[in-house]
């Protein structure tokens, strides 16, 4: 079982979008599960941080039991999303 716990709770998870940012251009909304980037799983915040540097970031995430792709593109060092805390 603790690998069926561990599954589901992978990826980080969206509190709140700001408006007119990067985050909000590439359609991210609050409940969003982000679960990889640019390929890469993500297991927790600090898997998105080390991975989220990049100028254009492909993300593979989870809206309401579904599966999406998104692409943030970067204008600064403020992605304008806040994350769920672990």
């Amino acid at each position: 079982m603790t690998s069926c716990a561990s599954a589901a709770a992978t990826g980080v998870v969206i509190a709140a979008v700001r408006d007119r940012t990067p985050a909000a251009r590439a359609g991210l909304r609050p409940g969003d599960r982000i679960v990889a980037i640019d390929g890469e799983p993500l297991r927790d915040i600090i898997d998105f941080h080390f991975h989220a540097g990049r100028e254009q970031l492909r993300l593979s995430l989870e809206r309401g039991g579904k599966k999406r792709g998104a692409v943030l593109r970067r204008a600064g060092p403020d992605l304008g999303l806040e994350l769920e805390a672990p």
